[in-house]
């Protein structure tokens, strides 16, 4: 049998090994587009779960600064003085004057300012009315201390002058 024969007695066989290589090279090729395709959906799944991770973190910190929002507001000279007055009292301390000094525009808030010079038995009481201040339910900051020192007064006890710069912050909208 010369080759054309043989060809002939497996021209079925021949063809159909021939679609089969190059369906096989189609595959091939599809699956490698597709794995690729596969890769690049990961990559941006990826992304987006850190995209949405990142998008997380900005609402918690925007719900932080909404609460912030609502403990630094802008309150009255006079209801600040109440409330340093009434901590004063809770706390044993003598106010001797109070008064509100100039407010400072900052960019993203505004602070007024108190100077107050009070007397104190003891430097326990100073450091609860510091502490009362400070963790008071409205947000003040002592800013500043300056301790004069015992003094006599009237009465034979020596109590301590203290000079203090307290003040109250409000952000702004």
């Amino acid at each position: 049998m010369d080759l054309t024969g043989l060809f002939n007695k497996h021209k079925n066989k021949v063809m159909n090994i021939g679609i089969i290589i190059i369906a096989l090279i189609v595959a091939t090729n599809l699956y490698k587009k597709q794995l690729a395709n596969t890769e690049l959906l990961k990559v941006k799944i990826s992304e987006e779960e850190k995209k949405n991770q990142i998008l997380e973190n900005i609402g918690q910190l925007d719900n932080k600064i909404n609460s912030y929002r609502k403990l630094l507001v802008k309150r009255e000279v006079s209801l600040v003085m109440s409330d340093i007055s009434n901590l004063a009292k809770d706390t044993g301390v003598k106010i001797i004057s109070i008064k509100p000094g100039e407010e400072e525009h900052l960019a993203n808030y505004d602070k007024s300012i108190f100077d107050l010079t009070i007397t104190v038995p003891n430097y326990d009481m100073l450091g609860g009315f510091i502490n009362k201040v400070e963790t008071y339910q409205n947000v003040y900051l002592v800013e500043s201390t300056a301790i004069k020192g015992y003094s006599e007064n009237n009465s034979d006890n020596k109590e301590l002058t203290v000079n203090l710069r307290i003040s109250s912050v409000a952000i702004l909208k």
